[in-house]
């Protein structure tokens, strides 16, 4: 587990700073700025030599990996019906953006099952069984969004709900997101009027 938090605040780092750097941008102009100091010399990690080493590493890598893209799906999705809601997009922009959200779900949820399929370690095989609820939880979420934009049904609206408040109880306790002692979600504030 500590190697997956690590990981994971790897993750976030580099997405952030990435996002910090223009690109393109043009150094300022007058002398060049003196080279930094090398970094201090990093032990590196004996490399895997097993073949269950191998095979631990690329399950850790995949199970981060396949978090982290149900996290982010699931803060699009909730991001979407926000901006909807409250008139920042209509249903011509968040239709479209929501599919773009909802559509690789199924292919996620068909390349975690066909990983199922696979002889693997008990724990490995459990970890697996939560992402594919957490898959398909998320994607339940997703499309019954798109069902009560489409219709206005509000079934869908209360199936949207409880597939968000499941998929954030399943998020949060594998990615361990906040210390909470409750399964509530916090309440959302209220929106200062535009002015």
């Amino acid at each position: 587990m500590r190697r997956f938090r690590l990981a994971l605040i790897v993750a976030i780092y580099v997405a952030v700073v990435s996002h910090l750097t223009p690109v393109g941008a043009q150094p300022p102009a007058g002398p060049p700025p003196a080279p930094p100091a090398p970094p201090a010399p990093v032990p590196a990690a004996p490399p895997a030599t097993s073949a269950d080493e191998k095979a631990g590493v690329l399950a850790e890598t995949v199970g981060l990996l396949a978090s982290l893209q149900l996290y982010q799906s699931y803060l699009n999705i909730g991001l979407l019906a926000d901006a909807k809601a409250e008139g920042v997009y209509d249903a011509a922009i968040a239709a479209p953006l929501l599919g773009s959200v909802v559509t690789p779900l199924a292919k996620v949820e068909a390349q975690l099952t066909k990983l199922a399929a696979l002889p693997l370690p008990v724990d490995d095989a459990a970890a697996l069984a939560k992402l594919l609820k957490i898959t398909k939880l998320v994607r339940t979420q997703g499309t019954e969004l798109e069902a009560f934009w489409q219709t206005g049904v509000m079934d869908h609206a209360r199936r949207y709900e409880a597939a968000r408040r499941e998929a954030w109880r399943e998020l949060n306790a594998l990615l361990k997101l906040e210390d909470t002692t409750t399964d509530e979600i916090p309440a959302p504030r209220a929106v200062a009027p535009k002015q």
